[in-house]
C-alpha cells in the first residue's frame, strides 16, 4: 500500500471509528436496556451455551450483568461490547470439558429436534437423523467463525486480541465451589440449582471412538489447551446440559 493511501485509510478509519462506536452503544442499549443497569455492580458473566447457562443466569440474574451471543445466533458478535473497558470491571466464566459440551450439544439440541438450532445448521446438512459419528464429523468441517454457538469453541466467548478476558474461568466439573467462591468473594446471595440437566444421558466416553475422539481434539485443540482439558473415562450419571 501507497503512502497515500495508507493515509487515507487511517483517516477514514479514524472518522468512522465515533460512529462505530456511536452504532455500538446504542445497538446495545436497543437488546440490553434492563441488562445494562446491572454494570454498575462492575462485574460481569459470560455465558456460555450448554455450560449450565440455564443454571447460572438464573442464580446471577439481577445480580450481575451479563453478556451473551443474541438468540438469532449471530456469529459475529465481539466477546463484549466496545464501550465496555474490561479493565474496569471483574469479568468471570465457566467453560466444560469439550468431549461432554459436544455430547450435550448432541442430545439437547439434535436428538430432541430444537427446531431453531436445526434451522441454523441445516445448511451444512446436520439434521436430527445423523448418529454421533455423523455429527462429530459434519461439525468438524465447519470453523468457529460460521459454527453455531452451541458448538463455537469456548475460547471465541472468552478471548480478545489473543488474551483471555475473564478474571476468574470456573470449571462446570468443579461448578458448586467455584459458584460458591466467586458469592462469597462479592457478597453475592444466591443459590445455584441445578436446572436443565440430563438425569439419564449415559457418560460422555459412551459416544466415543478412538476416530471421534481424534475428531474434537483436533476441532477443539484450543479449548482443550487453554482450559486445560483432555478426554478421559468418567462416571457421572448427571451431566449438567
Amino acid at each position: 500500500m501507497g503512502m497515500k493511501k495508507f493515509i487515507e485509510s487511517k483517516r477514514n478509519r479514524l472518522l468512522w471509528k465515533p460512529i462505530i462506536l456511536f452504532k455500538d452503544f446504542f445497538g446495545y442499549i436497543k437488546h440490553d436496556i434492563k441488562n445494562l443497569y446491572y454494570l454498575k455492580t462492575r462485574i460481569i458473566f459470560i455465558p456460555i451455551p450448554k455450560v449450565a447457562c440455564v443454571s447460572l443466569k438464573k442464580a446471577f440474574r439481577k445480580k450481575v450483568y451479563f453478556y451473551e451471543k443474541r438468540k438469532d445466533y449471530s456469529i459475529n458478535v465481539p466477546p463484549l461490547p466496545r464501550f465496555i473497558n474490561t479493565d474496569n470491571y471483574y469479568v468471570f466464566a465457566f467453560v466444560r470439558n469439550p468431549f461432554d459440551r459436544l455430547v450435550s450439544c448432541y442430545v439437547d439440541r439434535l436428538k430432541r429436534k430444537n427446531k431453531m438450532f436445526l434451522d441454523n445448521v441445516s445448511k451444512y446438512n446436520i439434521n436430527s437423523n445423523m448418529n454421533f459419528k455423523e455429527f462429530v464429523k459434519a461439525i468438524s468441517k465447519i470453523p468457529d467463525e460460521y459454527s453455531d454457538t452451541h458448538f463455537k469453541s469456548q475460547v471465541c466467548f472468552l478471548m480478545k486480541d489473543g488474551k483471555l478476558i475473564p478474571n476468574f474461568i470456573g470449571k462446570i466439573e468443579t461448578i458448586d465451589e467455584d459458584f460458591n467462591s466467586i458469592c462469597k468473594v462479592f457478597n453475592i446471595d444466591s443459590k445455584l440449582e441445578h436446572l436443565n440437566t440430563s438425569k439419564n444421558r449415559e457418560p460422555y466416553e459412551i459416544y466415543y471412538d478412538e476416530e471421534t475422539i481424534k475428531l474434537v481434539e483436533e476441532r477443539y485443540k484450543e479449548d482443550l489447551k487453554v482450559f486445560d482439558y483432555k478426554y478421559e473415562e468418567v462416571s457421572q450419571m448427571n451431566q449438567e446440559k
